[in-house]
């Protein structure tokens, strides 16, 4: 499990004011060296979120990874964990 990324969204859910953060700024504020513009990196946050969403379930803790959102067109977000349901529900 990649800890600079669960201590991130720790901080992250810290944030009262903005307890949100897009895929993006998560790779670039965790120097992850990720473009979510390509599916190959958006595989590997993935697989790097369903790590940590794990891990934080089996210890019975919230769920980190609905604070990562993905910005969609005009504005509108989406949560990892809502994201995830919606494909899997449709595969």
């Amino acid at each position: 499990m990649n800890q600079s990324v669960r201590k991130h969204l720790i901080e992250v859910a810290r944030n009262r004011a903005n307890p949100s953060i897009t895929y993006q700024q998560l790779s670039n504020d965790c120097n992850l060296g990720l473009f979510m513009g390509n599916p190959e990196d958006r595989n590997s946050i993935s697989d790097i979120l369903r790590d940590i969403g794990t891990y934080e379930h089996e210890h019975k803790r919230p769920l980190l990874t609905a604070l990562v959102l993905m910005l969609a067109t005009k504005g509108m977000t989406m949560s990892a964990s809502l994201m995830a349901l919606v494909v899997s529900s449709t595969a």
